[in-house]
């Protein structure tokens, strides 16, 4: 947080547009520290320097982006956290969430209840869209998509309608939480990276709630690379999909 507050602290683009900063590398170099010493036989890879400890066995895997969301933390807001995934023979095990502005700590595992600071999640579930809050993160690409939400806002069948930016997986914790009802997503048009949605959906889904796709279809957090619906309210979950069938939501390929 000192480095966030710092003036000229040493940000970069990176080759695909997005930004890094020196609090991403410091943060990432901690995180490398504690795990190696914590688990010298797991493979470590990460957002800014890559692959550590290349010759572990490929059994276990932890990947992290040591600031998820740095255009937030650039700006001084507080939606950006630290992401973590253990990943069992490839498969997502264990998702860490921590902001550390709101000292949130986030915890979800495969088959048990996700956790906020030990408390069991969702903390608030509202049965109906129409009287939860979406919040939606889509690039400026994706205006149609925008468009059909803000149409479904306007005929009164969402409460309220938020776009909160910052670090997706922040949102899908959101979520978790029951603070957001539901939200909606777009993912970037090529294979996600492992930390990208992984904790993300162990967080939703360990909270009791769904992450489809716009057929409602459960998402491989590994693999998909079109929009996502996430609640932890099956009703409401099923009613936001036949609210964006019916305003023309459709896939970016469609």
């Amino acid at each position: 947080m000192a480095v966030q507050r710092a003036a000229g602290f040493g940000m970069l683009l990176k080759t695909d547009g997005s930004p890094a900063t020196e609090g991403d590398r410091r943060a990432e170099k901690k995180i490398v520290e504690i795990l190696s010493t914590a688990f010298p036989s797991h493979r470590l890879m990460g957002e800014e320097y890559g692959v550590f400890n290349p010759e572990a066995s490929d059994e276990f895997t932890w990947a992290f982006d040591p600031i998820d969301g740095t255009w937030s933390f650039l700006n001084q807001e507080t939606t950006a956290c630290v992401n973590l995934v253990l990943l069992h023979q490839g498969k997502p095990l264990v998702g860490v969430v921590f902001n550390p502005w709101t000292q949130e700590l986030y915890e979800g595992a495969q088959g048990q209840p996700t956790r906020l600071d030990g408390r069991e999640l969702p903390l608030t579930r509202w049965p109906h869209l129409k009287d939860g809050t979406l919040n939606y993160h889509l690039a400026r690409n994706c205006r149609p998509q925008i468009d059909a939400i803000l149409r479904a806002w306007e005929a009164g069948e969402i409460g309220k309608l938020i776009s909160a930016g910052g670090s997706p997986t922040y949102s899908f914790a959101q979520t978790a939480k029951g603070a957001h009802t539901a939200f909606v997503v777009g993912h970037k048009s090529v294979p996600p990276d492992a930390w990208d949605l992984s904790t993300g959906v162990l967080l939703v889904r360990g909270a009791g709630g769904r992450v489809t796709d716009l057929n409602g279809h459960d998402i491989d957090p590994l693999t998909h690379q079109d929009f996502m619906v996430a609640s932890t309210h099956p009703d409401v979950h099923n009613e936001l999909l036949e609210v964006l069938r019916r305003e023309g939501f459709a896939n970016s390929k469609e």
